[in-house]
């Protein structure tokens, strides 16, 4: 958790050393006294407010734990004698990839930005040359065989100038669940209960609750969603936050629940409603 900034030598300066100077009874307390409790009232008014924030997510954290999915409850306690509490992270795997750039329009098919410092692939096209071979999340570290990790501006320059077929060294992170809680899914004509999930590589995706999604979220969604068929596959989707065209919140009355609701670039919507258990 971030913190507020607010300490000794912080935002407000150094307290004085020593004791203040003592004053008479009937004499009015020096400028520096007047100036001295001042910064103890706005500090003790710092601290208060720090002790509340930290309360604050101690609560927020605890209920996080209380609805993490089975899966990563497990995972938790089993690495609890760490120290960390937290569950054990899958290690990122490097592949050498080559993408053919499209007949229509010579491009990948993705589209990529800066993301903790690292040039991270941000979509890639349903239909387009890289599906399949590129994941959101996927950190480019090189380009035909240059290496160019975390440059953003290099990685375009030698994507341009290479030939038809682009070759990219990747590190692939798996994609890990950040939070997760039980909502319903609109399908039009009935709610159903689904777990809806955000995952570090910026995607929120949504499954049947008890689905074999795996720690590792991302790869098992997907291959999970492609064996669906029918009706249950409505029950599986995905929606990529920077193609995130609207958003609405609708807050809890008496007469309905918090709803969410969603809206994308490519004429994608997505209803949520959370009720209270």
């Amino acid at each position: 958790a971030e913190s507020s900034g607010v300490g000794l030598g912080g935002a407000h300066g150094r307290l004085p050393y020593g004791r203040p100077p003592a004053v008479e009874k009937g004499e009015q307390p020096p400028e520096e006294m007047n100036e001295l409790q001042k910064q103890i009232r706005e500090l003790q008014a710092a601290l208060m407010a720090e002790k509340a924030t930290n309360a604050s997510l101690r609560a927020g954290l605890t209920h996080r734990k209380d609805h993490m999915p089975e899966h990563l409850h497990e995972s938790s306690t089993r690495n609890s004698t760490t120290g960390t509490g937290l569950p054990a992270l899958p290690k990122p795997v490097r592949l050498n990839v080559t993408i053919e750039r499209g007949e229509a329009d010579g491009t990948l098919g993705a589209e990529i930005d800066e993301w903790q410092g690292q040039v991270t692939v941000a979509a890639v096209a349903k239909d387009g040359p890289a599906k399949d071979i590129l994941c959101v999340g996927d950190e480019i570290e090189g380009v035909g065989g240059a290496r160019c990790k975390g440059d953003i501006k290099e990685v375009l320059r030698l994507i341009i100038e290479s030939p038809d077929v682009v070759q990219l060294a990747v590190c692939r992170r798996p994609a890990v669940p950040l939070l997760a809680h039980e909502v319903m899914l609109s399908l039009g004509n009935s709610w159903e209960p689904v777990l809806l999930t955000l995952l570090s590589s910026r995607m929120l995706v949504y499954a049947p609750v008890g689905a074999n999604v795996g720690a590792d979220g991302y790869s098992n969604f997907n291959a999970e969603r492609e064996r669906q068929t029918g009706e249950s596959a409505a029950l599986f989707g995905e929606v990529n936050l920077l193609k995130l065209s609207r958003l609405e919140v609708a807050e809890a009355s008496e007469e309905c629940p918090a709803e969410l609701l969603l809206w994308d670039s490519e004429g994608g919507k997505y209803h949520f409603r959370y009720e209270l258990q």
